[in-house]
């Protein structure tokens, strides 16, 4: 899953990873442990590093997860996102109606980057 941040005010400088919660139709968390330090089947893993997003610009950042259920167990539905990025200049928070079924008690967050869609891996 990719996620875009537009930004609609003046220029602003972020940097780093996002964190990202997953939570349930009732507000539970899911999925909220995310892992930094790898590549997924579809993001690659670059370095964190300060991102200008001019008015109207577009930043991204990549989310993906295990698809195999632990222990036989049904993996949980997703309800809503909930995104932070708290590093650099400025803070960013929002929440995202989704609906994925994550398994694996974790999701593979990569940093924010410029553009519209996170580098592929590979």
């Amino acid at each position: 899953m990719a996620f875009d941040v537009v930004n609609r005010g003046a220029s602003c400088r972020i940097d780093g990873y996002p964190s990202v919660t997953f939570l349930n139709a009732i507000g539970r968390a899911v999925d909220n442990r995310d892992f930094h330090n790898s590549s997924s089947m579809l993001f690659a893993e670059p370095k964190a590093s300060m991102v200008t997003i001019a008015r109207n610009g577009v930043a991204t950042f990549g989310v993906s997860w295990g698809n195999n259920p632990v222990n036989d167990e049904a993996c949980p539905l997703s309800a809503n996102a909930v995104v932070e990025l708290r590093s650099g200049v400025e803070n960013f928070w929002g929440e995202v109606p989704i609906d994925p079924s994550p398994c694996g008690n974790y999701l593979v967050v990569t940093p924010i980057e410029s553009g519209a869609w996170p580098r592929p891996n590979g």
